[in-house]
């Protein structure tokens, strides 16, 4: 068998099938071949070797430069966390927040609804009391104010994860299957 010869569109050839984006025939047809002489150029041990190298390579910048690396990964937990943590000191700083219980703390979030109100008219018709209750004629808006439990939780997994990846705290492991006991002859264990 001849010797595999390099060209350009071989190597692009061996380029887009590493990245596997596209179907064999949408490669051929950018390298400027048929999908025959591409299906003949995997088949070949130099070509298949190549793609299997520009893989190895992607998975090797992946593992430095990508979520893959643990110092990555957490540093950008960190950078969600210190993201978290910025909404949390601005709420803190709200002044619509100043009279709230717990407003101080950052973790209070003040939604707005609409509320329909009811107003009693004297009609004498409807309730043992002689009133009804008719629809007002508008909507009034209100706040509610509640701990932001989402946000709260988020923190406490982003911390737990980062803890985890650095090796701080080990996750919890369900073990199964039986305890082992070991039973020794001649030895009364009611004394222990």
């Amino acid at each position: 068998m001849a010797e595999f010869k390099w060209t350009k569109p071989r190597e692009r050839a061996a380029k887009l099938l590493a990245e596997d984006a596209l179907t064999d025939e949408q490669i051929a047809a950018q390298v400027g071949v048929t999908p025959r002489q591409l299906w003949y150029w995997k088949a070949t041990p130099a070509f298949a070797d190549r793609v299997s190298g520009i893989v190895a390579a992607y998975a090797d910048a992946i593992k430095d430069e990508g979520i893959a690396n643990v110092k990555n990964r957490v540093a950008a937990q960190n950078d969600r966390w210190q993201r978290m943590q910025r909404i949390i000191d601005q709420r803190a700083a709200d002044p619509a927040l100043v009279g709230i219980p717990g407003g101080d703390t950052g973790l209070i979030v003040r939604q707005a609804k609409l509320v329909k109100v009811y107003e009693a008219a004297g009609s004498g018709q409807g309730d043992d009391d002689g009133e009804t209750l008719r629809s007002a004629k508008r909507d009034v808006l209100v706040y509610e104010y509640a701990a932001d439990m989402a946000l709260a939780a988020e923190m406490r997994a982003t911390e737990k994860e980062a803890s985890e990846q650095l090796g701080q705290r080990v996750a919890k492991q369900e073990h199964s299957g039986e305890i082992g006991i070991r039973r020794y002859e001649g030895v009364d264990i009611s004394d222990v």
